[in-house]
């Protein structure tokens, strides 16, 4: 057995004992969340078990089931940071801690500094995340439609892949799922005239976002920022020719200081950089690459790869999205499939996408007079896909990152489900009493 493995499973017993201490105790701060917002109980009542026990079988050494992640990478990071707080020495950290990549190892270093090796507790600390996530979809659903979603909400979070497979783990997804829940929860509130509670959401989703993964999260955070202002601009209670000058002015200084606030956080990023992520992630050697059309044979491709050099990082992001939209929208295709599970897997996460943008795009449609604050969230959602697409051209990284996108479409897709679900019984109620009448 690895050596990391065989250390977590000395310190069992701390382990347990400290994630079982922090589950009842954050259990019970979600309750009473939940009771203060007023929505369902059901979802915590059911996702939190479910998801527990998912990590479990999935994540802790023990089980037949285990299986080996790049959360060892983090691990053996948070280990080495807690050794050196328990030392006394200098901190020598491989990269930047925030922002970059070192917000999950720093918790996990706490929790190390306090229990010693752990992975039960990583599991339970990413179960509170990815719970607390959906009761905050919960009220955004709420805000949005005016309904609390209970059996849906579980159905949505039970029958994702990406959420089954790395929400439990012990990776940082969970995390940056919450941060996105946050920003979905800011556009909720300001569709609402709420927007001190917008104002606060927003900040901690940037917190969360630019902490844990800061390349895609400044690209969500302008994104939510912007249509917040932009909301505010157009929906706010007293508007004016003025206002919206100045909401126009602020938005677009905001979209011309991306370029300088995303070379902050990532430095060097150029359109050939990208063309050799592409290639590197589709090559003939990477199991789960995109098919042979998006392979450096193909006509898009070569266009693209010629002319790389020459265009401006913005251009060269829209061009490589144009040729790997297709796969990232409904990829994998059947030419494609092989024989491991991870097809599967990445189909069954297809159709899941599919199934909440069409649910998405029925509630945009039928809604009146709230179209604005919807159109904002899509908005979002769609320069998320554009971002992801233009660099992964590996189903199996992809179908992680997209599950970012599929947390801003949940509150729109269970609106629509439950309006069909309303009007379907309005129409069943009426024909029951059309019938009753006639039997009369």
């Amino acid at each position: 057995m690895p050596e990391l493995q065989q250390r977590v499973l000395d310190n069992l017993v701390s382990d347990v004992l400290l994630g079982s201490v922090f589950l009842l105790m954050s259990a019970y701060g979600l309750y009473r969340l939940v009771k203060v917002w007023k929505v369902s109980l059901l979802p915590l009542s059911v996702l939190l078990p479910s998801f527990v026990g998912a990590g479990l079988i999935l994540y802790v050494p023990l089980s037949p089931l285990y299986v080996r992640s790049d959360g060892e990478f983090y691990q053996r990071w948070g280990y080495s940071l807690a050794a050196t707080w328990l030392s006394g020495e200098p901190m020598d950290s491989p990269q930047a801690l925030w922002p970059g990549k070192g917000l999950w190892p720093l918790i996990i270093g706490g929790f190390t500094a306090i229990a010693g090796p752990i992975t039960i507790t990583l599991v339970v600390f990413n179960t509170l995340l990815i719970v607390l996530s959906a009761i905050l979809l919960q009220k955004a659903t709420l805000l949005w439609g005016g309904r609390s979603p209970r059996w849906s909400m579980v159905v949505v979070f039970l029958s994702s892949s990406p959420f089954l497979l790395w929400g439990p783990s012990l990776l940082r997804e969970a995390l940056f799922w919450l941060g996105v829940a946050l920003g979905v929860l800011a556009l909720s509130y300001a569709s609402e005239h709420r927007y001190r509670s917008a104002l606060l959401a927003v900040g901690l989703s940037a917190l969360v976002l630019l902490g844990i993964r800061p390349d895609a999260g400044i690209v969500l955070v302008y994104g939510f920022v912007a249509m917040l202002i932009f909301l505010f601009g157009i929906l706010g209670r007293r508007r004016s020719l003025l206002r919206a000058f100045v909401t126009a002015i602020v938005v677009l200084s905001l979209a011309l200081s991306f370029p300088t606030a995303f070379d902050s956080v990532r430095e060097g990023v150029s359109g050939q950089s990208i063309l050799h992520a592409n290639k590197s992630l589709a090559a003939e050697d990477v199991t789960t690459a995109f098919g042979p059309s998006s392979s450096s044979s193909s006509e898009e491709f070569d266009y693209c790869g010629s002319e790389f050099s020459e265009l401006s990082l913005g251009a060269a992001v829209l061009c490589r999205a144009v040729v790997n939209l297709p796969y990232a929208l409904f990829g994998p295709f059947h030419w494609e499939y092989g024989p491991e599970a991870i097809w599967l897997i990445a189909g069954a996460s297809t159709l899941h996408f599919l199934g909440l943008s069409g649910l998405a795009a029925y509630y945009v449609i039928i809604s009146k007079g709230r179209r604005w604050p919807l159109l904002a969230l899509l908005a979002v959602a769609a320069a998320s896909m554009l971002m992801f697409s233009s660099i992964l051209t590996n189903y199996g990284i992809l179908i992680r990152f997209r599950a970012a996108t599929e947390i801003m479409l949940i509150p729109l897709a269970l609106s629509g489900a439950l309006e069909l679900v309303a009007r379907w019984r309005s129409s069943r109620g009426k024909l029951e009493s059309s019938e009753t009448t006639k039997n009369v």
